[in-house]
């Protein structure tokens, strides 16, 4: 065989070397090229899937019981709000949710809260809301000067253009996500004590237990989708000003249960969601749940604020239970409310009281 002179050699190799590394680029391209295909094929599927999926979404309608007045009626007013808001776990099937309020004779703004909470919700998960107002005059006309209307305009475009109300004269709203905002609740509870007194001031008591309140809200409440939402409405005729704070997260109960093991509670006596309710509000807890849930000096500041006067008529929900802090009472619920809520009141009287107090 004759043997290959050195520059030949080179030659070959260099020659195999390129043809190689054209094969090897054209494997590539082609791979790359299928690969796009592939690609563009899931894609197209995806979007058929998900325009089929949409198509498919169900308009659903939500009649509520006439008496929808939250410190009177409380169990028909969290079974409404616990239809609505179960709504966001099959959010997938649904295009949007129509309320039908026409039937309804009675409502206060402790559920008119809790409404615009859920609808907040709802809007998270792309759940259009629409609704209508009762039929019946005095009822009609507390949700328009509640004002809350307006802004569930803001959050629903679907209740703005089918309620049209402009009237914010006697409400104060403030939704917020992860931060505790602490300037705007400031900013919004002078507001709040002008409505009241005439004269715009702070008020120390509200802004601390409400500190607690949005504190709790953001650092144990929820898994995503944070928020809570604040509302001061000005009752004029009885000149006094009502307070709700919602959050929508698993709720203090269930984060407890979450947390700890059932014999810390049993330690501590508290063998119902009652008992757990009542018990965190107390001071007689552990310093293990002091330290692991209580923020700053905790939930007995809220308590605290209703014991000395500061604020009137505190009312906390959460989950499965309702615990009333002036009459002392707590219940168990129909229905399960997910999230946390709290209702209190401050007229004049109160307000000097703890003033004085501070």
């Amino acid at each position: 065989m004759k043997k290959l002179k050195s520059k030949r050699k080179k030659f070959l190799v260099r020659k195999s070397k390129k043809t190689q590394d054209r094969a090897t680029k054209r494997r590539k391209r082609q791979g790359k090229f299928h690969k796009r295909k592939q690609e563009n094929s899931l894609t197209k599927a995806y979007e058929r899937n998900l325009d089929f999926i949409k198509k498919s979404r169900k308009d659903i309608t939500i009649s509520p019981k006439n008496n929808l007045e939250l410190l009177e009626h409380t169990n028909n007013v969290i079974e409404f709000i616990s239809e609505l808001k179960s709504y966001r776990n099959v959010a997938h099937e649904v295009k949007s949710i129509f309320i039908d309020l026409k039937d309804v004779i009675s409502i206060d703004i402790g559920t008119i809260s809790l409404l615009l909470s859920s609808v907040k919700e709802l809007a998270l998960y792309d759940i259009n809301v629409k609704g209508n107002l009762p039929k019946k005059q005095n009822t009609k006309d507390a949700f328009i000067d509640s004002g809350y209307l307006e802004h569930m305009g803001e959050v629903s475009k679907s209740i703005k253009k089918s309620m049209r109300v402009s009237n914010k004269e006697n409400l104060l709203l403030m939704l917020a996500k992860e931060k505790s905002e602490s300037k705007k609740v400031g900013q919004c509870i002078k507001l709040g004590i002008k409505a009241l007194t005439g004269k715009e001031n702070h008020y120390p008591p509200v802004y601390g237990i409400i500190q607690e309140m949005n504190g709790n809200s953001v650092e144990h409440a929820y898994k995503d989708k944070k928020h809570w939402i604040m509302g001061i409405n000005h009752d004029k005729i009885k000149n006094k000003l009502i307070f709700t704070f919602t959050d929508n997260g698993f709720g203090i109960i269930r984060t407890l249960k979450k947390r700890f093991n059932i014999n810390a509670f049993k330690k501590m006596n508290w063998h119902t969601d009652e008992k757990i309710l009542e018990g965190v509000f107390d001071k007689k807890y552990n310093s293990r749940f002091k330290k692991q849930y209580n923020r700053n000096k905790g939930l007995p500041v809220i308590k605290k604020a209703q014991a000395e006067n500061k604020i009137k008529n505190l009312i906390v929900i959460a989950n499965e239970s309702i615990v009333n802090f002036n009459t002392g009472k707590a219940s168990r619920l129909n229905k399960e409310f997910s999230g946390t809520f709290y209702y209190w009141e401050l007229d004049l009287k109160t307000y000097m009281n703890g003033k004085n107090i501070n």
